[in-house]
């Protein structure tokens, strides 16, 4: 059974400053560090007008039911889809486990509540998680795990955008 998540975080910076922000390909490569990622890379595969495809390449610390084992990393790869003129992605996780642990989502970002549409402040900012593990039995207790950890990490993201923003 799939868990779905929002975290919403106003951040009082335009929209388009935070749209810049969260595409940048440092502030990428930070995030993933901040979530336990050894390294990281980030390549850009499409960028146009109103589309930019990046892809950051993981190199993770490995993770399993009894936590994270450092003594090993596996590979692998998020994939964000920006729709520039909308200011919204689509973002998709894949790693060593395939299908079997499915992770997506989508960044949407309008201009915080009361601001108004053009010359906006402030942002809110609403990130969505889907978390879809197929493994018998044990696929609940794992997308609970998935769900905690995702949820310090959105707080800890909209944390650290504030920081970079000098918010």
């Amino acid at each position: 059974m799939a868990k779905h998540l929002t975290q919403t975080a106003l951040i009082p910076r335009s929209p388009d400053e935070v749209l810049a922000t969260l595409n940048d390909p440092g502030v990428l490569v930070d995030q993933a560090r901040l979530q336990g990622a050894k390294e990281a890379r980030v390549e850009e595969t499409r960028r146009d007008a109103r589309r930019l495809v990046q892809v950051v390449h993981l190199q993770e610390y490995a993770r399993g039911l009894t936590g994270v084992d450092r003594s090993r990393t596996d590979p692998a790869a998020t994939t964000y889809e920006w729709d520039l003129g909308d200011r919204s992605c689509r973002w998709r996780y894949l790693g060593v486990r395939g299908e079997r642990v499915g992770l997506s989502g989508s960044i949407t970002i309008r201009p915080a509540p009361g601001e108004p549409a053009a010359g906006a402040r402030a942002s809110q900012v609403t990130f969505a998680f889907d978390i879809d593990v197929r493994v018998p039995l044990l696929g609940g207790l794992i997308e609970r795990l998935i769900a905690r950890e995702v949820e310090k990490g959105s707080q800890d993201h909209a944390q650290y955008l504030r920081k970079r923003l000098g918010a």
